[in-house]
């Protein structure tokens, strides 16, 4: 939980979204508004900024292809999916400079409803499978076939309430767990036309996050709320109650992020502090001061994100510091 280096996002107010790149030393960032950004995280050099699309917020976010030509998706609260290339990282082209050009774009979901304190849209990308799964303050949830730009699925998700997060457990095709705004857990498996099937309603407020992680042994759903509570569920039976739950923090949980191969654990807090801890609860340690001379406070958390496959953290806040934490 050490601080690696800042990034100085300058202009921005806050930043809403990051996603590290899996194989390049690059981090997209996500403002206010939005702006998109890519950032070369070893050193600090801002890469390429420009804005996608004209209304709303960028809500969602995430690299596609990742292993050969680099496409970045974002989507928007009105609905709308973009796509990107041009961004100077293709196979090859390491070091070229970032053009970023629209690939695509299309209507994830032509019934969302953007409200300011909503979810917005909410998206999982498959990758073994080529599919984006998409809810929000929808009442449906979608899979896109993205080679087709076509929706092969589209089932009701059975509650009033908006999708805040959704998690694919590993090994399951076409099957999404979807945390709600209500507090409550749903899995979809979308090959089948029953309804989600729900687990017991444990969580009392809007679930911040939610993940599906391939190394452990029951296959593990975690969940965590704004409450400070994360609850750990078996992906494989819906309906059983959580396995265990960590009072992570007493303080409003405005962040969770959980590192894909490691047992890591990250939340932020509205009290300005982020904690790194493991799945079985241990912490390892709590950030409250950017490094440097003076110390600066770090804002309240707004977003965090780990690398796919290092062990580092990206933390985004109510200010233009984006903070890179060596986990």
């Amino acid at each position: 939980g050490s601080t690696r280096s800042r990034l100085e996002n300058a202009g921005a107010e806050m930043t809403s979204l990051a996603r590290f790149h899996p194989f390049e030393a690059c981090l997209a960032v996500v403002d206010e508004t939005r702006g998109l950004s890519l950032w070369d995280y070893e050193t600090g050099e801002a890469l390429a900024r420009w804005q996608s699309g004209s209304g709303g917020r960028t809500t969602a976010l995430d690299w596609l292809h990742a292993h050969a030509s680099t496409l970045l998706l974002a989507g928007n609260d009105d609905g709308v999916v973009r796509v990107w290339g041009g961004l100077g990282l293709e196979r090859g082209n390491e070091g070229g400079e970032a053009r970023p050009r629209l690939v695509t774009a299309f209507v994830a979901a032509d019934d969302l409803a953007a409200e300011r304190r909503s979810s917005g849209l909410v998206c999982a990308w498959d990758a073994a499978d080529a599919r984006l799964y998409c809810g929000g303050d929808t009442r449906r949830l979608r899979a896109w076939d993205l080679d087709a730009e076509v929706a092969s699925h589209s089932v009701e998700t059975g509650s009033d309430a908006c999708v805040t997060a959704l998690a694919l457990p590993p090994g399951r095709p076409q099957v999404v767990a979807a945390g709600f705004g209500d507090g409550t857990l749903r899995l979809f498996d979308l090959r089948q036309r029953r309804a989600a099937q729900a687990y017991p309603r444990e969580h009392g407020a809007w679930i911040v996050h939610c993940h599906a992680h391939a190394h452990t042994a029951p296959r593990e759903l975690a969940s965590g709320c704004v409450a400070g509570d994360l609850k750990f569920w078996d992906s494989r039976t819906p309906g059983a109650p959580s396995l265990r739950t960590l009072d992570v923090q007493n303080s409003t949980m405005t962040a969770l992020a959980a590192h894909a191969s490691s047992p890591l654990l990250a939340s932020g807090s509205h009290n300005q502090f982020i904690k790194f801890m493991l799945r079985d609860g241990d912490q390892l340690n709590i950030v409250r001061y950017h490094d440097g001379v003076f110390g600066q406070r770090i804002g309240p958390v707004a977003t965090l994100a780990f690398h796919p496959t290092k062990l580092l953290a990206a933390a985004g806040s109510t200010d233009a510091v984006v903070g890179i934490y060596s986990a």
